[in-house]
């Protein structure tokens, strides 16, 4: 299967300053690694970075042991202004802080967790490469005339502001 770049009109790839500079200012990206069942996993989390490199705070379990196994993960932060979405994502090794100076020079002692759950394990990520992308904030279907509104495809007319929601239906029966 070929792949042809996307060609978008008013797409634009971010320069790794900007990458740096949009992680610098968000606070909850997604960890993705690979699970032990050689799946892909991803978390979202709060961040910070700090001398070129990505740092988060972690409970032991699933993500330590993931990192463990396969340290090459991904980290991905994405966002929006008055007209543009963007997104950017980093790629690296992730490796678990193992001494106090390591952690003290990361300043995660002053990152605060946003869940109630202790996060006593530190994590640092070392991008191998850092890529963005840009796009024009495409209007909501509110903001949309009648006649452009047309021109939506019908099952997804007035979903341009959130997805079709998943159908929750009950477990099957075993009556039979």
């Amino acid at each position: 299967m070929s792949h042809s770049p996307d060609k978008s009109p008013g797409r634009a790839e971010l320069d790794p300053q900007t990458c740096w500079t949009l992680l610098e200012r968000s606070a909850v990206g997604r960890l993705a690694v690979i699970a032990a069942d050689g799946g892909p996993d991803v978390f979202p989390m709060n961040f910070l970075v700090n001398d070129g490199r990505v740092f988060v705070r972690s409970a032991p379990g699933t993500k330590l042991d993931a990192i463990a196994e396969h340290p090459l993960v991904a980290f991905e932060i994405d966002g929006t202004d008055a007209h543009h979405r963007w997104s950017v994502v980093v790629r690296g090794t992730a490796r678990r802080l193992e001494t106090d100076e390591d952690v003290r020079a990361s300043g995660l002692l002053q990152l605060l967790t946003w869940t109630p759950t202790r996060k006593h394990e530190f994590i640092e990520l070392t991008p191998r490469t850092i890529t963005g992308r840009r796009f024009p904030r495409r209007p909501s279907a509110k903001r949309l005339s009648s006649t452009q509104q047309d021109f939506l495809p019908v099952a997804r007319k007035g979903a341009l502001d959130k997805p079709n929601p998943i159908p929750h239906l009950p477990p099957p029966s075993d009556q039979r």
